[in-house]
């Protein structure tokens, strides 16, 4: 992945990617936080088709005259919910959601360890060669 290099080909690269790396923190943050979002609303979806997949089960049990007790509730939710085509499929919506979460996650972590190894590279830099950018644009 591109925004993970570091260009440490001179002391100017370094200082321009440092200058831009906020803006690019900030690309990948929003794309972290727009998946987890997607996760927080499939989640919600979820809760909502099982509480009316429960519903159903309960009214086809009353219309046969054999009301299922409520203590059963729990082991319906695990025993009959998941049987769900509709609820397997938008359970498995739900993992890949929660796949592309993490991964994006991971990714911000990656990049913001590249910004603490920047802002090293670049303090580094200028010590070693005791001049910035400013110094340049006095000369161009």
């Amino acid at each position: 992945m591109d925004e993970l290099k570091i260009d440490y080909s001179s002391v100017y690269t370094l200082e321009r990617e440092l200058i831009t790396f906020p803006e690019k923190l900030a690309k990948y943050h929003k794309l972290a936080a727009k998946a987890i979002t997607e996760v927080d609303r499939l989640n919600l979806k979820l809760e909502v088709m099982t509480a009316q997949i429960l519903e159903q089960i309960q009214e086809e049990a009353v219309e046969r005259g054999k009301p299922y007790p409520p203590t059963a509730v729990q082991e319906l939710r695990k025993s009959k919910v998941p049987l769900n085509p509709k609820y397997k499929k938008l359970k498995l919506k739900l993992i890949e959601a929660v796949e592309n979460k993490n991964i994006l996650n991971g990714v911000v972590k990656s990049i913001e360890a590249k910004g603490y190894r920047l802002q090293e590279l670049v303090s580094l830099a200028m010590k070693r060669f005791d001049f910035s950018v400013e110094d340049k644009l006095k000369y161009d």
